[in-house]
């Protein structure tokens, strides 16, 4: 920081206002304004001045003001900086345009834990920027954000106290995975399989045909929107009946982009059934004859399995609202959604009396425990059966043994 240089107000008190650049988050000049009322000189007042200024250099080194308001939406921009997911950096980015107008003006070290507590009361009492009360679980999420965003500043020495250890959050509150019905998924695969046989090579017919292949593959397989839509052909092995599931692709700004990397971190092999590797193939042989040209030049194992007329990869956020429309054209319940496709694949799989072992592996869990949570609610009457089960066991002739 360059030489403090200390005036006097009308009133004879020293003060400091030194720029400091720009501002990068308001694009402002940064003109902090110290003033130092109990200097009894000019040299007071410049150790004053000095001390207060070192205090200061970690956020001015970002360009930002030691503000809590600003230090927030720097945090998102530091993320995207050192590459984190995209969906991460969107989903927090969420947050901070939320969150920092509660802190307006706050020095991190000045905010407590029950500041933070107020704000989290107000947003469940009055909502956010749309004026509804926000969930538990969206609470519980900004929660998530405000920890990770101070345990930064403490890393880079922007602050020297943490309030968020201390912070009482909302219990989450579960929420049941939905499923189609029998007569919900007949309806619904019976209309994919209606566009995935329109034969027809105009934009509007291309894209479709190619979404609803996207969300039969899922409902075959149980895959995420995001891991369907980061499929390179390269990874449906036929000759081994599998999807390999390495990637997924992320909503970047309108884009589609293929990132090497699952929601659970690791890549898993789903088996494929004879019926989805068929209307796979077939897909391929028919997008052959009207591949547009910037995919030509890809190696075909590199050429996306689901993309739109132009050759660009499928968007999850469209896929999500083509879905979403989709069962609204076809009367199917409100809270149904393309995960719902991924929850129906599970609760079959169960009802088939399928393990949870073997259930968590296809979907990708990282643990059983999550599978179970998720699921129990799918399992009516069997929780009768075991103590029926019981029952029947007691009910055997006992006696002495010799």
């Amino acid at each position: 920081m360059k030489d403090l240089i200390l005036k006097r107000d009308d009133k004879g008190r020293w003060f400091v206002r030194p720029y400091l650049g720009t501002n990068v988050i308001t694009k402002q000049p940064l003109r902090p304004s110290k003033l130092f009322p109990d200097a009894v000189d000019e040299e007071e007042a410049r150790r004053a001045a000095e001390a207060w200024a070192a205090g200061i250099s970690k956020a001015t080194q970002l360009n930002v003001r030691r503000r809590v308001d600003d230090l927030l939406p720097r945090y998102v921009m530091w993320l995207k900086d050192t590459g984190a997911p995209v969906n991460t950096v969107k989903t927090y980015r969420s947050s901070a345009n939320l969150l920092a107008p509660f802190f307006e003006g706050m020095d991190p070290d000045e905010v407590t834990s029950f500041d933070v507590e107020l704000v989290y009361i107000t947003l469940q009492r009055d909502g956010g920027k749309r004026g509804h009360p926000l969930s538990n679980n969206t609470i519980c999420r900004h929660h998530g954000f405000l920890a990770s965003a101070w345990a930064w500043m403490l890393a880079e020495g922007i602050c020297t106290t943490n309030p968020m250890p201390y912070v009482h959050k909302p219990s989450r509150e579960k929420t049941l995975a939905v499923a189609f019905s029998d007569a919900e998924r007949d309806v619904l695969l019976d209309e994919l399989l209606a566009l995935m046989a329109d034969d027809a090579a105009d934009d509007d017919a291309f894209l479709k045909r190619n979404l609803a292949t996207l969300a039969y593959t899922s409902a075959l397989s149980g895959i995420r929107e995001g891991e369907a839509c980061g499929l390179d052909r390269g990874d449906v092995v036929a000759r081994l009946r599998k999807l390999i599931v390495s990637a997924t692709a992320v909503d970047d700004q309108g884009e589609s982009r293929r990132q090497e990397k699952t929601k659970g971190r690791k890549t898993r092999n789903v088996p494929a059934s004879a019926d989805l590797l068929d209307v796979l193939e077939v897909l391929m042989r028919w997008q052959d004859a009207h591949l547009p040209r910037r995919l030509r030049k890809l190696k075909p194992s590199k050429v996306p399995l689901f993309f739109d007329a132009k050759g660009k990869r499928l968007n999850p956020t469209a896929v999500s609202k083509w879905f979403s429309a989709l069962c609204e054209d076809l009367g199917l319940p409100p809270e149904c959604h393309f995960h719902t496709l991924r929850h129906t694949f599970a609760s079959v799989l169960l009802d088939e009396g399928y393990d949870l072992r073997t259930i968590a592996e296809l979907l990708g869990h990282v643990r059983e425990g999550f599978t179970l949570e998720t699921y129990t609610h799918m399992m009516p009457g069997r929780d009768q059966q075991a103590v029926e089960a019981f029952a029947t066991v007691a009910r055997r002739p006992r006696g002495r043994g010799p």
